[in-house]
């Protein structure tokens, strides 16, 4: 299973002489993956290893996309 989250920011735009912005860019689960949750693991089980759920690990979303732009002055 593979979770990848990504982050991008750009820092010093520089509007003024003392003000500047930031832009910052983040992605979590970036490709996408759905989590296994509830494997069975029961070995004498006839459903032994059939996942029974899926949960995303993002506050229930598939793909979590966030942007963000600071004034600093």
């Amino acid at each position: 299973m593979w979770l990848w989250d990504a982050g991008l920011h750009k820092t010093g735009f520089i509007v003024t002489e003392k003000v500047r912005y930031e832009f910052r860019a983040e992605s979590y689960n970036v490709l996408n993956h759905p989590a296994p949750n509830g494997i069975d693991n029961g070995v004498f089980d006839g459903t032994f290893g059939i996942i029974n759920s899926v949960y995303q690990p993002t506050s229930g979303s598939q793909r979590n996309l966030q942007l963000a732009l600071r004034l600093l002055f």
